[in-house]
């Protein structure tokens, strides 16, 4: 496809076809007017399939490697998914001057579910050949069976072996050892890989499409080119770019969910002008006038510590490269009897970005990575006149447990303060007493 910059270079899974999967992906918003670079890998769609090629990783890596010389490419985005991410991973390891950037899906580096790997490789290549490649097309829906049906059984088996032994043989730590800037693209409903944590613990950007599970590109291309436009982006500030990033849509606005762990100057100016606007309006953030950065920047460089020791997570919407909301979930305290439960202590949302559902994603994001944190319990306060908030509380599932009369003061003024709850879950072999007199500590009524 024709375009302007530095090729795009996409690179399809599994028994899939480039032609096929990734022409509406390269034309979608934050990616159309690139250059685009969508070739059938040997043995798939409209491509030959050599009976004397081996289909390995590196097989694949070589031929792909030929094609962007033959071509002169330079400065390329590399982006795979599944199988074709794990071709990335050893064509950027191989060939690294050729390549800027590399974005590769979650399942690249474990081999994938089903038709993705091990299901094939588990066949030897005759039987593959006699039954095996059958089968495949018959458990398939007919969307897959249709790309599926275009690749050769012996190439498609070859292909999946080569990808689990490079599974095995380290790709997860070859991804790591890439010196470009790089980015990892899951499906939020998919299941959480072990490698997600390691890649996260690497600083590398893990970002997540809402809405989707392993399919992506099926589940929902508008947000899986959405979520590539911000992996790819090079103008993101450095602390975006070193985040987690869960792209999608709220409202009628592209937000982005990033969590960072590192402060910079372009995070805590952009934190401090919500906190000022809010506060400006009269919003319930603690502040009795507008704080000046150095409150600000503190009070964020304590949240980011408790970020970076697992006592917090901190959720910033964006709109483009402009913070539009923020909001985190704290431990109440470090006492281990009562490291299972945290607070919501601000949230918060750009008046000039009310009315696109800031909120409502940001608490439902919260109280999902809470629950992933293996909190059970979720408080957070609010002020009684605030009833849009409480409805919305509510509405995600918090119960109200107390209010303090006339708890909150705001000049000569007074109000209630709301408690509420939600509680997350709780392991198996837990036994709540609630307020039996039995227990450790108990005493009866006297």
């Amino acid at each position: 496809m024709s375009g302007d910059g530095p090729p795009h270079v996409f690179l399809h899974d599994l028994g899939r076809a480039g032609s096929a999967d990734f022409p509406g992906i390269a034309s979608q918003p934050g990616l159309a007017g690139k250059r685009s670079l969508i070739p059938d890998l040997f043995g798939h769609g409209f491509s030959d399939a050599p009976g004397d090629f081996t289909y390995t990783l590196e097989a694949h890596a070589e031929t792909v490697a030929a094609l962007l010389d033959h071509v002169r490419a330079r400065d390329c985005v590399l982006i795979g998914d599944a199988m074709g991410g794990a071709v990335c991973v050893v064509l950027a390891a191989r060939r690294p001057e050729l390549f800027s950037r590399v974005v590769v899906t979650g399942a690249a580096l474990c081999g994938g579910d089903g038709l993705r790997g091990a299901t094939v490789a588990s066949y030897s290549e005759a039987e593959f050949v006699s039954r095996g490649f059958r089968s495949v097309l018959a458990g398939s829906v007919p969307e897959q069976a249709a790309r599926i049906r275009t690749a050769n059984p012996t190439a498609l088996h070859r292909s999946a072996v080569g990808w689990m032994k490079g599974r095995d043989s380290g790709l997860t730590e070859l991804f790591l050892r890439l010196p470009h800037p790089k980015a990892l693209v899951r499906g939020a409903h998919s299941r959480p890989r072990a490698h997600e944590d390691e890649v996260r613990a690497a600083g590398v950007p893990v970002i997540e499409v809402p809405g989707t599970g392993v399919e992506l590109l099926e589940d929902d291309p508008a947000r899986f080119a959405s979520a590539l436009a911000v992996a790819i982006s090079t103008n993101s500030p450095a602390w975006k770019r070193n985040s987690t990033v869960c792209a999608g849509k709220v409202g009628s606005g592209d937000i982005d969910l990033v969590w960072p762990t590192e402060a910079d100057p372009t995070l805590l100016a952009g934190v401090h002008a919500v906190i000022a606007a809010v506060t400006e309006q009269g919003g319930a953030l603690g502040y009795h006038m507008v704080p000046g950065r150095e409150e600000t920047d503190a009070w964020l460089e304590e949240m980011l510590a408790d970020v970076r020791s697992s006592d917090a997570a901190l959720a910033v919407a964006v709109r483009g490269d402009d913070i539009v909301g923020c909001g985190l979930w704290q431990r109440h305290t470090s006492a281990a009897s009562y490291r299972h439960s945290a607070e919501i202590p601000q949230l918060m949302s750009h008046p000039e970005a009310r009315g696109l559902g800031i909120g409502r994603l940001l608490v439902t994001a919260l109280v999902k990575d809470a629950r992933r944190a293996g909190l059970e319990l979720l408080t957070l306060g609010v002020r009684g006149n605030n009833h849009g908030a409480i409805a919305l509380y509510e509405q995600l599932g918090f119960r109200e447990w107390g209010r303090l009369p006339s708890g909150v003061a705001v000049a000569n003024e007074r109000f209630d303060d709301v408690k509420m709850c939600l509680e997350l879950g709780r392991p198996d072999d837990v036994i709540v007493r609630g307020s039996a007199p039995v227990g450790p500590g108990s005493s009866v009524l006297r």
